[in-house]
């Protein structure tokens, strides 16, 4: 059967929405029912083994949202993956004034991974907090390599402070290079890490965000492995004016040292040296040296490598 052109066009956004025969369906707190949940079950069971997912949706179904809706793939009648918004305080997470919005029960039925679903389902997922909501931050949290691999890619902000203390009985330093390995090795993609609370990590909606949650430690995932590069290597802090004109720092501010970015404020210096306490190989320049040097406050920090 062939469509005339104005058929075409009324159809083609349903179309183009649902790729790949996948439908994705946006129900409310009340919309997701008894005759739905068996559906979502097999799919959380499906992707997590020996896993409470889906009893913590029940709780949490139980209570008063002030924000909620469930994202519901369907490829036909087949539920294959889901995302649920919720709004749910989490004392580990740093909310700095935010709505505590969070996107929990992500999951895609391993039988039909890698075909984009995952994206589809994140990408309305944040329609739906940035742009419907007005929004302009929603947390996440995850304790499996391959979903924290996938955020990563799609633009996540993971928590160093987090990261750094993930791994017990290692070195912060080392818990960066346990995690870099994590999220970026395809034979770690099914590995869940410890069972309470995963890495929080953050999706943003403003630049004004972005930047509130750099200077917190949060770093992207190039900006992880970026970190795990500079771990071991040595450099030399120079002062930068906003002309882009250096000026070599005065005599008594230590300039061996090892840091995390190409380019720290001095709100992110201090920061990061937080993040690291009695450390030397991973902050900018000692507290000490900082405070005799003379920051204005629209002057950053530059690391230029030097190979020694």
């Amino acid at each position: 059967m062939s469509l005339n052109n104005k058929t075409f066009l009324f159809i083609q956004p349903f179309l183009s929405f649902m790729g790949k025969g996948i439908e994705i369906r946006k129900l409310s707190i009340d919309e997701l029912t008894e005759a739905i949940l068996p559906d979502v079950k097999q799919v959380l069971d499906s992707a997590y083994f020996n896993s409470l997912v889906y009893p913590h949706l029940l709780e949490d179904l139980k209570e008063k949202h002030e924000f909620f809706r469930a994202h519901l793939a369907y490829q036909g009648f087949n539920l294959v993956g889901l995302a649920v918004i919720e709004d749910k305080v989490h004392p580990h997470m740093d909310y700095e004034g935010h709505k505590p919005v969070h996107l929990k029960r992500f999951t895609v039925h391993p039988d039909h991974r890698r075909k984009g679903i995952g994206k589809m389902l994140l990408d309305e997922a944040k329609k739906y907090v940035f742009d419907e909501l007005k929004l302009p931050v929603m947390f996440v949290e995850s304790n499996e390599a391959g979903a924290l691999s996938f955020y990563g890619r799609e633009g996540a902000l993971f928590s160093t402070r987090a990261i750094s203390k993930y791994f017990p009985g290692n070195s912060p330093q080392d818990s960066i290079r346990l995690f870099c390995r994590y999220i970026t090795d395809p034979s770690f993609r099914k590995l869940r890490f410890k069972e309470d609370e995963g890495v929080p990590f953050v999706f943003y909606g403003t630049a004004e965000v972005e930047k509130q949650y750099q200077n917190l430690g949060y770093l992207s995932k190039q900006g992880l492995l970026k970190l795990k590069r500079r771990l071991s290597l040595p450099v030399k802090i120079e002062k930068q004016i906003v002309d882009d004109a250096y000026q070599e720092p005065p005599p008594n501010l230590k300039t061996e040292h090892k840091v995390c970015s190409d380019v720290f404020t001095l709100e992110q210096v201090q920061k990061v040296m937080t993040l690291f306490p009695g450390e030397k190989d991973i902050c900018g320049a000692e507290p000490s040296a900082l405070m005799t040097s003379p920051l204005e406050a629209d002057s950053i920090f530059n690391a230029r490598f030097i190979n020694e």
